[in-house]
């Protein structure tokens, strides 16, 4: 698996990102490979929605790099076979909002030199995460790079290009263009935590894994300025891409708790808001009147390092190495 792809200049990179510990949005080439005989994607070659979205994944699209009198065409004699198959989509059904926009073209080169052309010309800013080469009977298939593309800005979380070559009659070769993204929109207000009410901080003493639930936790009642601080960082954090799942989140292993955050009107009253930060790749998990919101992204360890500050230095401290350890 590769990589929660891409890079967010300011946060981290969605290698880093998709991998989730890495496991967030699971690149397998296993699953790659089984769909040989399918389509698949959110969007197709015609277009993107013209949206912010849609912008975005055409813009991704655009670094693409084209080989010299590469011809658009429909894949010709690679159609219904193993091109159709891969699919640029990063992910394994977890997440919704991704963006696949497709092109298909005709170059008159054998698969190994447009393989190296492409390899010679990386987009800029981009990470390769994944290169197969090979012939898979039966069908046309003969090899795959793909990239992740750095970004940057609050909405743009994800970018990635995949390139799949097919071997065709006459030393030929059929490139499928996979442009793959998510553009995320702003919180909206009723997502955001309130700025009034009684703030606890949960940490925890020792965090070992999925297998072994964050042990040892430790909580405090903040003052009204580390609340307001805490708060303030809290209402900065960007959203995150939702699960397909039913509890609309990322799902991956090893998952530890790293600590809550709890909001109540009064004393002694219900939880209104609450905010839990997962390790697999920064994940803050939101419930208002306990309905689960879409998850939150971390990526410059904000909200991590805000939490430690307001921890005692003799407190959770696994929490506190956890924080300290977490770097955009």
């Amino acid at each position: 698996m590769d990589g929660p792809e891409g890079n967010r200049e300011s946060r981290s990179s969605v290698a880093r990102k998709l991998a989730g510990t890495r496991g967030a949005i699971a690149v397998a080439i296993v699953a790659l490979l089984g769909s040989i005989a399918g389509g698949g994607g959110a969007a197709s070659a015609a277009g993107a929605p013209a949206s912010p979205a849609g912008v975005f994944a055409l813009r991704v699209l655009a670094e693409a790099t084209i080989p010299p009198g590469a011809r658009p065409t429909d894949m010709g004699s690679c159609r219904d076979r193993s091109l159709t198959g891969l699919s640029g989509d990063p992910n394994t059904g977890e997440f919704t909002g991704i963006i696949d926009l497709r092109r298909f073209y005709l170059v008159d080169e054998v698969p190994d030199v447009v393989m190296a052309y492409l390899k010679s010309r990386a987009p800029a800013n981009a990470s390769k995460t994944m290169t197969m080469s090979r012939q898979l009977p039966p069908g046309c298939f003969a090899g795959a790079l793909r990239y992740s593309l750095a970004v940057s800005g609050p909405h743009d979380y994800m970018a990635s290009l995949l390139y799949a070559l097919g071997a065709v009659t006459g030393n030929r070769t059929e490139l499928r263009v996979d442009a793959a993204s998510i553009w995320l929109s702003s919180r909206p207000a009723a997502e955001l935590a309130p700025t009034t009410g009684v703030v606890q901080v949960t940490g925890y003493t020792e965090m070992r894994g999925l297998a072994f639930p964050s042990s040892g936790p430790v909580t405090f009642t903040l003052g009204r300025v580390q609340a307001k601080l805490l708060l303030g960082v809290l209402n900065g954090v960007p959203l995150g891409p939702r699960g397909a799942g039913p509890d609309s989140s990322y799902g991956c292993f090893e998952n530890d708790l790293v600590y809550k955050i709890r909001i109540r009107p009064s004393r002694g009253s219900p939880v209104s808001f609450e905010a839990d930060g997962l390790a697999c790749d920064r994940e803050v998990v939101v419930t208002v009147h306990g309905r689960s919101m879409q998850p939150l992204y971390d990526g410059n360890c904000a909200l991590a390092h805000a939490v430690a500050r307001v921890l005692p230095v003799d407190a959770a401290q696994a929490t506190r190495e956890w924080s300290a350890a977490c770097h955009s």
